[in-house]
């Protein structure tokens, strides 16, 4: 019978049940809150084609030598202000789905289902279909069978766009086993993705708390700018939860309890498998051209399709910028692993044993005076006050 990648090995690409001729692997959630694959063993026919496709057990992914280029870096933001706003960071994937629909092409990355509850890969090939893919998520996207769709699609000559964490994009190319000139990668920087039972018990613990169904919820709001960003849920009563998400509940537990594949991914710098990295440019000088108040993205082209993307876009505004500027916006996600947190066992045995309330009271954090006072300075002024604080500092 098939051995595939360990607990610790295992980062969920779904690859392997993909692969399956007999569509004998499934994915299941364990108490943890995180997937890990499941083998039919009545059904298996111990072919092997999963241990050959996965990319932590086998050289799946020799074939995607791409000429590693850490020096092409752009800051970039949507010439949309309103776009901006909504998106998680300066809307660079926004303005590249617009491209994409608009030339004919498909989008493929992730939305919630199921009240919130579930994040799943779909495909869009209109604005309104993406409007769902905006925003960052933190836990990791069930794949179900969308690596079949995704090859359909580029036989059918249909220009694909797919978006999706490092790893993501590794278990695509282990599927694929090939080139394809209509495909496009992007990998989003990935700072590791925190745990399902996290996420759904803190929207369980919301609505018994404000007594409704939860109407929107993102992980992302802007309420006075990009940073700090805040966990925003409307609930159907009318009621709203609002909070600082360094400070709140499932900001602290997604900090502290991350998969442990996180802790040991192959996907880290010039290991990279996709044409473009995208991500926040979060430590962007308010003084440099590129810089925007409400958001703007980091952008590294990993090949020369992924530059022409870029180059392509007539709805932002972009400036080259220098690598190690670039490269200083997220230094460990791009150049090393997750790192346990110090309380990591002791979070998973609380959350556990007695529950996710119990143990968030138990890491509550209380934010200061200063902090409460700074989220209710309109954004405009807030963005005065930076500035000045940042001229101070550079002093």
């Amino acid at each position: 019978m098939p051995q595939l990648a360990n607990k610790e090995q295992c980062n969920g690409c779904e690859a392997c049940a993909n692969i399956c001729p007999q569509s004998c692997i499934s994915f299941n959630q364990n108490e943890e809150g995180f997937y890990y694959p499941s083998i039919d063993h009545e059904k298996c026919i111990d072919c092997g084609v999963c241990e050959k496709t996965c990319p932590l057990i086998s050289p799946s992914l020799m074939f995607r030598r791409i000429k590693y280029n850490d020096t092409l870096a752009y800051g970039i933001h949507h010439k949309n202000a309103k776009t901006v706003r909504c998106s998680s960071s300066g809307g660079l994937a926004r303005a590249i789905a617009e491209w994409q629909i608009r030339h004919g092409g498909k989008i493929y990355g992730v939305v919630y289902k199921n009240h919130f509850r579930e994040v799943v890969f779909t495909s869009a090939d209109s604005i309104n279909q993406f409007e769902p893919m905006s925003g960052s998520k933190y836990v990791l996207a069930r794949k179900n069978y969308i690596y079949k769709s995704i090859k359909q699609d580029l036989r059918n000559n249909i220009s694909v766009i797919f978006i999706g964490l490092p790893c993501e994009v590794g278990g695509l190319y282990a599927y694929l086993r090939k080139e394809y000139t209509n495909l496009t990668t992007i990998e989003l920087v990935c700072a590791g993705v925190g745990s399902y039972k996290v996420h759904t018990d803190f929207l369980s613990m919301l609505e018994n708390n404000y007594h409704s169904s939860i109407q929107s919820f993102t992980y992302r709001y802007k309420k006075i700018g990009w940073v700090p960003y805040f966990v925003q849920c409307h609930f159907e009563n009318g009621r709203k939860y609002e909070r600082m998400y360094t400070f709140s509940e499932v900001g602290i537990g997604i900090t502290k309890f991350k998969r442990p594949s996180c802790f040991h991914c192959i996907y880290k710098a010039e290991f990279r498998k996709a044409d473009l990295t995208i991500g926040d440019f979060w430590t962007l000088s308010p003084y440099n051209p590129s810089y925007n108040h409400w958001g703007t993205s980091v952008a590294f082209t990993r090949t020369d399709k992924g530059e022409q993307l870029l180059q392509s876009l007539d709805n932002v505004t972009i400036y080259p910028v220098e690598n190690k500027i670039a490269k200083r916006s997220n230094p460990q996600q791009l150049n090393s692993n997750s790192v346990q947190n110090k309380d990591y066992e002791l979070y998973k045995t609380l959350l556990l044993t007695k529950g996710f309330e119990a143990v968030s009271q138990t890491f509550q954090k209380k934010e200061t005076f200063m902090l409460q006072f700074q989220k209710h300075i309109p954004g405009n002024i807030y963005f005065i006050i930076k500035k000045l604080l940042y001229k101070v500092v550079r002093r």
